[in-house]
Formats: C-alpha cells, structure tokens, sequence
C-alpha cells in the first residue's frame, strides 16, 4: 500500500466518517429551528469541519491523540471566532479582549433564548454560534475517542448524547434518514478500524 493509500485510510476516511456522524446526528435538532436545515447547519457546522481538518493534517504527521486534539480545537476556536466576531480579531486574525466581551454578550443572548424562547425558534447569530461550539466540541471529542483511543464503538457517545439531547427538547421528532447516516457512519468507524488492525 502506498504511503498515499495509507494516510487516506488510517486519517482522512476516519476524519470523513466523524465529520459525516457528528453532521448527522446533528440534524436531530432540526425541529427545534424555524429555518430550513441547510439554512443552520452550513454555518454551523463550519468550526466542527475547520477542526477535524486541523486534527487530520496534524495526524497525518505522527501523533495520535493529544497534539491533533489541541491542533483540532485551536483550529476550531479560530475559525468560531472568524465567522462570528471577525471585526473584534486584530487585522482579521487574532484574537483580543473585544472578543472574548463578544462572546460572554452573544452567550448572554443565547441564554435568554433557551430560558425564554419557544420551540422551534428562530435562528439567530447567538444560537448559531452555540449550536457551533457545541458541533466542534463533539466532533473533536469523537474524533480523539475513535481515531486517538482507537476505540469507534465509544466515539458514538457524544454523537448520540447530542441526539438524545435534540429529541428531549423536539418532542422525540428526529429525522431518521439522518439517524440512519450517523449509524452508518459509526459503523464505518468500526469498519475502518477492524480493517486496520488485521
């Protein structure tokens, strides 16, 4: 097997595969929004992909677990506050005290809106941007479980802790192709890590 061959198989299909499950298992929550799903899952979804690219290209040099997952989560953090606060980054990139005040404002908002608001809800700048965190977070964590621990029968914890959460709050209303392309992805996982290890 060539070396290409090899970095597609042991850290860009698992990345594939955690990216498709976590995306999947996020549209759960679709009957929590007014908008269309397309409308809230693009941006959404922006620092959960951002992330698993970085965790990637840092695997693909050699470590496992522990520098992808930083790589993966700065990477994601960057990007989170790109797409939601860029004019507080100095000349567009870095991070300052604006932001962070950005951010404790948007999740003041975001907070009035889970105590208040009714469901479904309208999206908004605030909600996105939590609903983003939330998406990296999981798809950082199960990509650490299931390719760093090489344990993909676990990695399905956070996905399915993030469906569990959705059908709470939608009244158990869960679109199932999409919970039959997370389970398919999941199963992936284990299928790619089977193949790996014989």
């Amino acid at each position: 097997m060539t070396a290409d061959r090899q970095l597609l198989r042991t850290v860009w299909l698992p990345a594939v595969l955690v990216a498709v499950l976590v995306l999947s298992a996020a549209v759960a929550v679709d009957a929590a929004f007014r908008a269309p799903v397309a409308a809230w899952l693009a941006p959404a979804a922006g620092p959960a992909v951002v992330g698993l690219g970085a965790a990637a290209v840092v695997r693909s040099l050699g470590p496992r677990m522990l520098r992808p997952l930083l790589a993966g989560l700065l990477a994601a953090g960057w990007f989170w506050c790109r797409q939601w606060w860029p004019e507080t980054l100095m000349i567009g990139l870095v991070p300052q005290p604006e932001t962070l005040a950005s951010i404790a404002t948007s999740t003041a908002e975001l907070r009035e809106t889970i105590w208040t608001g009714t469901i479904p809800v309208e999206t908004s700048a605030p909600l996105l941007a939590g609903v983003g965190a939330v998406l990296a977070l999981t798809a950082l964590v199960t990509d650490a479980i299931a390719v760093g621990l090489r344990c993909p029968a676990i990695a399905g914890l956070p996905p399915l802790a993030l469906i569990a959460g959705a059908a709470a709050i939608t009244a158990g209303s869960t679109p199932w192709p999409a919970l039959a392309l997370a389970a398919a992805a999941w199963l992936g996982l284990q299928a790619a890590d089977e193949y790996l290890r014989a």
